[in-house]
């Protein structure tokens, strides 16, 4: 119905432009020699073709169907024509009385037509037959007028790589696609669109699961032990035991306020501790240290110096929505982060009672498992030991609570095995070692390899000042084996000259890979999609993506798509330190382009149903997660097929560029079903609020705190504003100036111990929109400012 009203009041316009005294008008396209308005005369049978553009030729040619209001179902033909004052009319004409009769042209017509034809065919071979130093004859793009004018710098760039990045400010990836679908501009769509998709999809999942199930298991958890450790210390005459069950009263009082939000149940236990011990007072601190965030000496966990890091228990990443995560968050952190020295005896022993309970009381370790047993899955192995593996070893060696110093022999045996796992298990340690270096908690953080090869690339030694005393996101795909990460730390950031032992040591950390990166997480698996997408090689590809620029574009989305995943999982992972309409007319058809980025896409599918099986393993899964995963997995399978037909040479029907052209649509509300909560109905965009409105997220990875190092903070990557991609794209034989959305890769040091939310980042951006741009994007990235879309030249569908 809008388009019908649209249409008429076309036509009415039309009508009355006589009346009014107008003149006739003239109407050239954005990089057209032809007078479009001034066709309706018919054209010149005899004009000189040969220095028109392949664009003007094909108008041109079809000024004679348009004449006798042919219904174009090629959108550029419908957008051109339908800004003069005479197409309209002659359309909804023939719709009216003689749409099904042939069109007709005289003998001279249809011979100039022809002649046409011939010189089309010849400039079609010539769309990759340019002049030095260019890759595509951007003279030979049909849709030039699309934009308001013709952009020198831009179609220069085009010439010479393909395609360009705009810096723009959009919050969203389907944004751009529908505003492309609102101009009838072609879609180019990104693999970079469908990793933002990934990660709010893997994001919310995680948070629903923590949220409902893992911080119920959670609070359990705690007060179970609360409630065991209250028992024994209530009810023991051992001195020994007595002093060491205050200590855990205390320890899981900290547990139990931090996930519930205390209570009369907490302030009774803590109430009972004997005075003589001080742990009630110590208990209240680190609730007080654990509020300000703040690096401070722990009198109850025995850091005095170095400092207990505090800061850590900073909410941030997933966290910050609710209450119910936040504390979720801290109380994770202090299962994980509170840790204890297996050479002091006497913090052993405050572990050993843990351990012990865990054994005479089967449910609670059951209860641990519940918790640990998903985050093995998402993230990995913990690195370090843990109360279990503690319990296990005391099992084996026939301790208990009631007899933890009865044999001197067995806790020695039992300390002893306890020092030797943790040798072997973790591998994310401090370079500058200031406590000691063998330590065991609840349930240690997790290992994942990104950790330690930040880790491994900084230099600690030098005295007075580090060579190298932060390291890069690029160093982790170097690693992983990426050739375009090691030729910019190498060519363009000079890194190997600046600290003479990097070539060695990247060398060192990568030889560990293959091992590293064997397990099957979650997390390695989004990994392996992310370096499959950087390293993708088929030489059916499109030529733009066989540059080295385009393996820039690829590095920067794998990135900030990495920067995502740090977000996500902070949590979990041990950090390194130095220290989305009808009508009667149908609507034409949009040309549109899928990245063909097989390899990609491949493992993206591997990654969705590795997730799925995870949360039914581990009965996760409901109803609407369920469906949620098949939505996106569907929308990932077509994404697959459009690319292997494209690499194939094959042509894509009405109904597959019909997809494309609404895939901004289809995103938006794939993105809103995700973030809703519960049973939420009539979301619409306009109801995100809080961090989730923008894709900037940004995530702590690395405590550059190394004593050598004049310049400490904390090594911050982030994803900032949506950036645009024009890409001119060869389909069906013509070229198509299309547009596409693509991460913007952030990397920044703040001070020490900030440790920043999304919430902030995203005010950080609004004063300082391009801040932690990489200096090694400048070469892809057009800073000249591009025309914006031809309001006046575009079909309307009145939607």
């Amino acid at each position: 119905m809008k388009k019908r009203l649209f249409y008429l009041s076309v036509i009415f316009f039309m009508a009355v432009l006589p009346l009014s005294g107008h003149k006739q008008k003239v109407f050239v396209p954005v990089g057209s020699k032809l007078d479009v308005e001034g066709l309706i005369n018919g054209a010149d049978l005899n004009m000189d073709i040969s220095e028109l553009s392949l664009s003007d030729l094909r108008i041109l040619r079809n000024s004679f169907a348009a004449r006798q209001g042919y219904l174009f179902m090629d959108y550029t033909f419908r957008a051109v024509f339908g800004h003069t004052t005479w197409y309209d009319s002659l359309m909804f004409e023939r719709d009216a009385t003689s749409y099904d009769q042939p069109l007709k042209y005289s003998k001279q017509e249809i011979a100039f037509i022809n002649k046409i034809k011939a010189r089309e065919a010849e400039l079609k071979r010539r769309n990759f037959k340019c002049r030095p130093g260019e890759v595509v004859n951007t003279d030979n793009i049909v849709n030039t007028f699309q934009l308001e004018e013709y952009s020198v710098p831009l179609y220069e760039r085009l010439a010479k790589d393909g395609f360009a990045i705009v810096p723009r400010n959009n919050i969203q990836f389907f944004h751009c696609y529908e505003n492309n679908d609102y101009h009838n501009f072609p879609n180019f769509i990104t693999t970079d669109m469908h990793l933002q998709l990934v990660h709010i999809y893997f994001s919310k999942l995680l948070q629903d699961v923590e949220e409902n199930r893992l911080r119920l298991l959670l609070s359990e958890f705690f007060r179970g032990m609360l409630h065991e450790t209250d028992s024994i210390m209530n009810s023991t005459s051992d001195k020994r035991l007595r002093k060491t069950a205050a200590f855990g009263v205390a320890f899981f009082a900290v547990g139990c306020s931090l996930v519930d939000g205390g209570g009369r149940y907490i302030d009774k236990a803590l109430a009972a501790i004997p005075a003589e011990y001080g742990y009630r007072q110590m208990a209240e601190n680190e609730l007080v240290a654990i509020d300000a965030c703040t690096d401070a000496p722990s009198e109850l966990l025995g850091y005095i110096n170095p400092y207990f890091m505090y800061s850590m228990f900073r909410p941030r990443g997933n966290y910050t929505s609710n209450e119910n995560l936040k504390r979720y968050f801290r109380a994770m952190m202090w299962l994980q982060h509170a840790s204890g020295c297996i050479s002091d005896r006497s913090q052993l022993n405050n572990f050993m009672l843990m351990a012990g309970v865990m054994n005479a009381r089967p449910y609670l370790r059951t209860l641990m498992e519940r918790i640990s047993a998903p985050i093995d899955l998402l993230v990995g192995r913990p690195d370090g030991v843990s109360v279990i593996d503690l319990a296990d070893i005391m099992a084996e060696e026939k301790l208990d609570i009631d007899n933890l110093w009865k044999s001197k022999r067995a806790v020695n045996n039992v300390a002893s095995r306890l020092d030797a796992m943790s040798r072997s298990r973790a591998r994310i340690r401090p370079k500058e070692q200031l406590s000691c270096s063998e330590k065991i908690s609840l349930l240690p953080q997790r290992y994942v390899y990104d950790a330690e090869v930040l880790q491994e690339l900084v230099d600690v030694k030098t005295r007075p000042r580090t060579l190298r005393g932060c390291p890069k996101g690029l160093d982790v795909f170097a690693a992983l084996g990426t050739g375009v990460a090691t030729r910019i730390l190498a060519d363009e950031l000079d890194e190997f000259s600046k600290w003479p032992e990097y070539g060695k040591r990247l060398e060192g950390v990568k030889t560990l890979m293959p091992q590293m990166t064997k397990d099957s997480t979650l997390y390695n698996i989004w990994m392996s999609a992310l370096t499959g997408m950087v390293e993708a090689r088929d030489s059916r590809m499109p030529y733009f993506m066989q540059t080295p620029k385009w393996e820039k574009k690829n590095l920067n989305a794998a990135l900030a798509s990495w920067a995502e995943l740090k977000h996500d999982m902070v949590l979990y992972m041990k950090q390194p330190m130095a220290a989305e309409c009808g009508g009667a007319i149908p609507d034409p058809i949009v040309v549109g382009y899928v990245e063909p980025n097989v390899a990609y896409w491949k493992k993206s599918l591997d990654l969705i149903r590795y997730a799925a099986d995870v949360l039914s393993r581990n009965g996760l899964m409901t109803s609407r997660s369920s469906d949620i995963t098949r939505q996106l997995m569907e929308n990932t399978e077509f994404m697959l097929r459009i690319s292997e037909k494209e690499l194939a040479g094959k042509r894509l029907t009405e109904n597959e560029f019909w997809s494309i052209e609404k895939m901004g649509s289809t995103y938006e509300w794939l993105t809103l079903d995700i973030i809703r909560r519960g049973t939420e109905t009539g979301f619409v965009w306009e109801d995100v609020t809080g961090p989730d409105k923008s894709v900037s997220v940004v995530s702590d990875v690395y405590t550059a705190n190394g004593t050598n190092n004049p310049n400490k903070g904390v090594l911050h990557e982030g994803v900032g504003y949506v950036d645009d991609l024009f890409v001119v794209v060869e389909i069906n034989g013509l070229l198509y100036l299309t547009r596409g959305a693509v991460f913007s890769y952030r990397e920044f040091l703040s001070a020490p111990g900030e440790r920043h939310t999304d919430e902030e980042w995203q005010k950080m951006l609004e004063k300082n929109p391009r801040k932690g741009v990489p200096a090694w994007m400048d070469e892809i990235i057009i800073r000249d400012t591009v025309p914006a879309d031809n309001e006046l030249i575009f079909y309307s569908s009145g939607c």
